[in-house]
């Protein structure tokens, strides 16, 4: 039987990740908006002075918030990735 306390903590882990991911669903919706507006007014997918913005910032972030950077990185890299697909099944439709 699992230790009540270790219990109560998976279960917040768990309450965590519900809403991380929902956090995500909210990002990819944002993406497609930003998507079409691209798609609208025929420019690039690729804007490779965002994603390193973005990059600085999650780094910043995971600076002040003590946790592995390249941890946040690999983390961001693949939602980055996932997100710039999404972008071009927009402009593949267009």
């Amino acid at each position: 039987m699992v230790d009540e306390d270790i219990a109560g903590l998976r279960g917040e882990i768990d309450k965590i990740d519900r809403e991380i991911v929902c956090l995500l669903k909210k990002r990819v919706e944002i993406t497609k908006k930003i998507g079409q507006l691209k798609a609208n007014r025929s420019m690039d997918i690729e804007d490779t002075d965002r994603e390193h913005e973005v990059f600085k910032n999650v780094s910043d972030a995971s600076k002040e918030s003590d946790l592995d950077g390249e941890f946040v990185r690999k983390i961001f890299g693949l939602i980055i990735g996932h997100c710039k697909g999404k972008e071009k099944e927009i402009f593949n439709f267009k």
